[in-house]
């Protein structure tokens, strides 16, 4: 190694450190070599005992390594792509500009050392030593390929943002030198390093690069833009600095990043884990990376017994719980914001818990799943983040019904407050229509704006506006790359509005008991015309919308709605149905007041009653309007029936809806009008009535009736 380079690391470590001793003596001595041979030694041994991530490869995975020979690339659903010789960190295809961020993630290239764990084939090894070092000479920061914040005082900006000294791609506010990425580039090569380091075949011309690389470039980034408006990534930001400073704490600025990132982990879990472990506006997926970036940090850096993440790791195991409690038949999280239902998320909360062993009614959730002895509740409220789970059991054909009733948080948000999911006899009935992708192809424009929408939920909406969180989250936001002046007032609010919401449970009701589960949820926060993804246009109409929904045990629920708009003029009242995708329209039997599917296996009925007969439309499939269509996965949608009931009205509008699995065949009969609705299901009789009193539901000769005050109350009769 040249000496000029020797000297350049050597200057980035404090010899004084413990351990070191032999080192100093070394470089005091004029041995620059031999005291950098000792230092590369100590990091090896200690990269070496970190826990193994990369497994040997399946046959897919070796698919993807040995297109990387080659240069080739598929990510996010696109077909293989070249990304050049040598590669460019800028390139991205069909306007997925998603892509460049994932490109300089890098995690990919971990696909090549698992092809190595499988065949021992040294090309891969070399292949990934190759690529870190193409991007560490060819897309060093501050290439000239970026385009940088504009850096004003921190002591006057510390809201914005971004305070400057993140490298966003041409046109894009991500990329390979935002923060987010240098927090993926820490895990993805320490993982890499690790791999090599347990096989002694990590040599000091990739060891040091990447150290060098480590604790100055990326050290820096995420030190100067936290990302403390989006709390998933505040934390992903805040715990990759914690770790660069424990990891390598004989650099010279390891000790501000521990005390930096140590503080940012705590304030990212204020803003991240509500008390009652879960968060409001988030997507369930990204709620799982707390706990585990929690429990790699405990583990990895040695702080089992540090008092600052014993108080974190409480924080942890509610988390834990609260995820636990959220899983569905065949552990599926329901489709909430950018959560795809089809993984199954079981193994995964079995890991956590092997991290959170404290998190005890997580185990009963998953032992009830697993059909083990269990002594897990029927019910789970969240009322914090506002989430709520009714089921009648945990066997796969058994019902699921998940209600989301969240407040106002930035996060990734769909506007779909007041909404459900229900899943019963082993199918999924009812549907959150899910996430597409992160293309900014105009193609893809009118598929975000459904799917970002009300009417893209199981939700309501008033003359067809859409709910208008994200139109909120608007007026939080500066230019995140070229901000013009240090007004920090709107994000200085934004945080406190996260911090006040672990004050107080949402509004509304929560109730159990033998005969009912009963949650009501409110949105206050108005209407407005979406024109696009995150764009809305015209005037607001401001209103409340109440939901309850009472689950009538043992297998029936009602939703009742109520919306009250301030201007109490006439306005079209739309409820939004969206089922399963194995229903095909031919399955649908409609009547005046819903409808009742017809398949083979698990079906449901639907009965709403209001102040008018509805309006009754459907979509499946359509391209114009873009409607009727449900997300498998990224990049993936397939047809699906979408239902639309309106009703006009004037002022406070009620509706009462009824819904029941039925297997084919069956079918209740149910009758109704403005304010009452009555019905004899295989569980027993229901009538339930809008009054003077609130809303009063008489099921098998018990009474609950939920008042104006929103209290419950339950009797043999009133």
């Amino acid at each position: 190694m040249e000496r000029e380079m020797t000297e350049r690391y050597l200057r980035l470590l404090n010899l004084h450190s413990s351990g070191l001793e032999t080192a100093l003596e070394r470089a005091g001595a004029g041995d620059a070599e031999g005291a950098l041979r000792i230092c590369g030694d100590v990091f090896r041994r200690r990269i070496a005992g970190l826990g193994q991530k990369i497994l040997p490869a399946g046959k897919e995975t070796m698919e993807r390594a040995d297109l990387l020979l080659g240069n080739r690339l598929s990510l996010l659903g696109t077909a293989p792509q070249f990304l050049g010789d040598p590669i460019d960190w800028c390139f991205y295809p069909d306007g997925d500009m998603q892509w460049q961020s994932h490109l300089g993630y890098i995690y990919w290239s971990n696909d090549l050392l698992a092809a190595h764990a499988a065949t021992g084939d040294t090309r891969y090894t070399e292949k990934w030593k190759a690529i870190q070092t193409a991007f560490l000479r060819d897309h060093a920061y501050g290439t000239e390929d970026l385009s940088y914040s504009v850096r004003l005082p921190v002591s006057q900006n510390e809201f914005l943002p971004v305070y400057g000294g993140e490298g966003f791609c041409p046109g894009y506010i991500g990329g390979s030198w935002i923060s987010l990425a240098c927090a993926s580039r820490v895990s993805v090569w320490l993982e890499g390093m690790q791999y090599l380091a347990a096989r002694d075949l990590l040599e000091d011309g990739i060891l040091w690069p990447v150290l060098e690389c480590l604790m100055t470039d990326h050290l820096h980034v995420l030190m100067d833009a936290p990302r403390r408006g989006t709390p998933n990534q505040y934390i992903s930001c805040a715990g990759a600095l914690l770790r660069l400073g424990t990891l390598f704490w004989e650099f010279s600025e390891a000790t501000a990043a521990y005390f930096v990132g140590m503080s940012r982990v705590e304030a990212a879990t204020a803003l991240c884990v509500f008390p009652d472990g879960s968060d409001s506006e988030q997507s369930l997926n990204y709620n799982t990376g707390y706990p585990a970036r929690l429990a790699t940090i405990r583990d990895e850096c040695g702080l089992e017994n540090n008092p600052r993440m014993r108080t974190l790791v409480n924080r942890g195991e509610a988390r834990c719980e609260f995820l636990a409690a959220m899983v569905g038949p065949r552990g599926r999280f329901p489709d909430l914001a950018k959560t795809h239902a089809k993984e199954d998320m079981r193994p995964g909360l079995e890991k956590m818990l092997g991290d959170y062993p404290g998190a005890r009614s997580a185990r009963a959730y998953l032992d009830a799943l697993e059909g083990k002895p269990s002594d897990a509740p029927l019910w789970a409220d969240y009322p914090y983040g506002g989430y709520s789970v009714m089921r009648t059991g945990w066997a796969d054909e058994d019902a699921y019904l998940f209600f989301k009733y969240s407040r106002y948080s930035p996060g990734h948000k769909h506007e779909d407050a007041c909404g459900i999911v229900l899943t019963a006899l082993g199918r999924q009935l009812l549907v959150d229509t899910g996430n597409y992708n992160y293309s900014d192809d105009p193609s893809m424009r009118p598929i975000h704006t459904y799917l970002y929408s009300s009417a893209g939920h199981n939700t309501a909406d008033l003359d067809g506006l859409s709910q208008r969180r994200m139109a909120m989250e608007g007026g939080f936001k500066v230019d995140e790359r070229w901000p013009e002046r240090a007004d920090n007032e709107t994000e200085r609010e934004k945080v406190a509005s996260i911090l006040r919401l672990h004050e107080t449970p949402c509004e509304g009701v929560r109730y159990h008991s033998e005969c009912f589960d009963a949650v009501q949820g409110v949105y206050a926060d108005g209407w407005q015309k979406r024109t696009g993804e995150s764009t809305f246009e015209g005037s607001v109409l401001c209103g409340r919308h109440e939901r309850t929904v009472i689950f009538l045990r043992p297998g029936a629920w009602l939703i009742a709605d109520r919306v009250i708009p301030e201007d109490g003029n006439t306005h079209d009242l739309n409820l939004h149905w969206h089922l399963g995708p194995d229903f095909r329209p031919e399955d649908v039997h409609w009547h005046e007041n819903g409808f009742v599917t017809e398949a083979d296996g698990g079906n449901l009925g639907l009965w709403s009653y209001g102040g008018s007969a509805p309006g009754i439309r459907s979509w499946y499939g359509s391209e114009d309007p873009f409607r009727g269509w449900y997300t498998v996965g990224y990049g993936e949608k397939v047809p699906a029936v979408d239902a639309e009931l309106s009703f006009r009205g004037t002022g406070t509008q009620t509706v009462l809806t009824l819904l029941v699995p039925l297997r084919a065949g069956d079918a209740p009969v149910v009758t109704g009008d403005a304010d009452s609705l009555r019905a004899v299901l295989p569980g027993g009789e229901i009538r339930a009535e809008y009054g003077a009193e609130g809303l009063t539901v008489f099921w098998n000769g018990t009474v609950l009736r939920i008042g104006e005050d929103g209290a419950a109350e339950e009797r043999s009769s009133f």
